[in-house]
């Protein structure tokens, strides 16, 4: 928003970690985590843009009703990264309460927020007006992968904080059916992250005798991703978005796979599938609880690989559409345009 010509202050609502705050900020009017408090600094700004919080409540309409009542002029617009999201809410029992003050709240953001950014289709959410937005990328501080010199196996990259809607069962699953159907081809995986999901592929890739073929490389700083990307061949997007009720996705790690330069294979249909020059390095399974065909996986690599003159052409031409498409300036290209217009 800066190098666009637009000022902006960044603002923290802190949380209020008191004892018991776990237990606390589920019963109702509890003002805890975050802690909504409204800054009488805020009345000076033109907009206000926040992210929806973990889930809204009644104080979070009262600081929305304190913004407004004190400068009517000020434009609220609210982001909703991933809609629907109640599925995000209650994916522990215990959230069911939080989604209650959320769907109560919901009903009346329409007073006060003027406009809502999202990264799907949706032309109104909660009966506001939405501003279609891309998930963006920080393309220029991340350097393109290095082609491979030396190919034994067709290595795959799953970068996440791996939680059920990434699907990757689905994955371990189809890499086990492929060698019992007689598959010959070495294949590995690597799985960069943590995540709740994580003990439980651990399990099921000792369950399935899979060890060999699969690596858990835990929490890796930037340099060292890039190096697991550099003896990467493919990048593994969500293949449980259905889990969330989700069937259209921008999610952050495919923008990661593209700017180093990585096809990628996805569950759900991707927002930059609609580029003719990206389309072609994606590949899409359905997006259901079906087990992953790794026959079609060799077919894709082959013809991006065995069949493709140059691996470094095509890794060139991934980060120069990253470039072009990804970048940050075109991503909320539209909510710039509505803020110099308010």
């Amino acid at each position: 928003m800066n190098d666009n010509g637009l000022k902006v202050d960044t603002l923290l609502m802190k949380p209020n970690y008191i004892c018991g705050y776990k237990i606390l900020y589920r019963m109702p009017f509890t003002n805890i985590v975050p802690n909504w408090k409204y800054d009488a600094t805020l009345k000076k700004y033109d907009f206000i843009y926040l992210r929806r919080p973990y889930f809204m409540n009644v104080f979070f309409l009262i600081f929305l009703k304190n913004v407004k009542k004190n400068n009517h002029n000020t434009k609220v617009v609210m982001e909703i990264p991933t809609y629907p999201y109640d599925k995000e809410i209650i994916k522990k029992r215990t959230n069911y309460t939080l989604l209650i003050k959320d769907m109560i709240t919901r009903k009346r953001i329409n007073r006060y927020v003027d406009r809502i950014t999202v990264v799907g289709n949706e032309k109104e959410i909660f009966g506001v007006k939405t501003i279609k937005i891309l998930n963006g990328y920080n393309v220029i501080e991340t350097r393109k992968r290095k082609p491979r010199a030396e190919i034994k196996s067709i290595n795959l990259v799953a970068a996440a904080m791996f939680d059920y809607w990434h699907g990757y069962d689905r994955l371990i699953h189809g890499l086990r059916e492929y060698y019992d159907k007689g598959g010959e081809q070495e294949i590995t995986l690597f799985f960069v992250g943590e995540g709740p999901e994580k003990n439980k592929y651990m399990k099921l890739v000792n369950d399935l005798c899979l060890h060999e073929h699969i690596q858990f490389l835990g929490l890796l700083e930037k340099a060292k991703i890039l190096e697991v990307y550099d003896n990467s061949d493919i990048g593994v997007c969500s293949l449980g978005a259905y889990r969330k009720d989700l069937f259209y996705s921008c999610e952050l790690k495919s923008r990661e796979y593209l700017t180093v330069g990585l096809p990628i294979i996805t569950g759900v249909r991707l927002d930059v599938m609609d580029n003719d020059k990206l389309n072609k390095y994606i590949l899409e399974f359905p997006n259901d609880d079906s087990v992953i065909d790794f026959d079609e996986i060799i077919g894709f690599y082959e013809k991006l690989y065995v069949h493709n003159d140059s691996s470094v052409s095509m890794i060139q031409e991934i980060r120069e559409c990253a470039e072009n498409e990804l970048n940050m300036s075109k991503a909320l290209s539209g909510l710039i345009e509505y803020l110099r217009e308010a």
